[in-house]
């Protein structure tokens, strides 16, 4: 972004980190953004650490996502990014069930929501 370091208090990312071609260079620019103590309010969907073994996969079969996440992973990219997470909380993404695909989605998706503040130039 054409902003200058620290130039804001609060980055808001709703749904975006699983859309971008580098979600760890989309948080460190956050980073950036952020002022000292600023605040990152993240939501992003995340799946069960149980399938994090088939998740790189999911790419080939959700093309509009090219990154699927557990929750514990979410946490390791903001933390890597520089972050410290305040507080975190999940709940069910409410999908339109019209499809095989969609019916599934609905059962495994979770909005990852977490608060963080900046601690560090990630």
């Amino acid at each position: 972004m054409d902003l200058p370091d620290g130039a804001v208090d609060v980055v808001i990312s709703y749904n975006v980190l699983d859309h971008v071609g580098d979600p760890l260079a989309c948080l460190r620019e956050a980073n950036r953004l952020l002022g000292e103590g600023g605040k990152l309010y993240l939501n992003v969907h995340a799946f069960p650490g149980l399938l994090r073994p088939v998740l790189p996969l999911l790419r080939y079969v959700d093309r509009p996502h090219p990154w699927h996440f557990s929750a514990g992973q979410v946490r390791r990219l903001v933390q890597r990014a520089g972050f410290e997470i305040d507080s975190s909380r999940s709940y069910p993404v409410k999908l339109p069930v019209s499809s095989l695909k969609q019916r599934v989605a609905s059962k495994l998706v979770l909005h990852a929501v977490h608060v963080a503040r900046k601690i560090s130039s990630g």
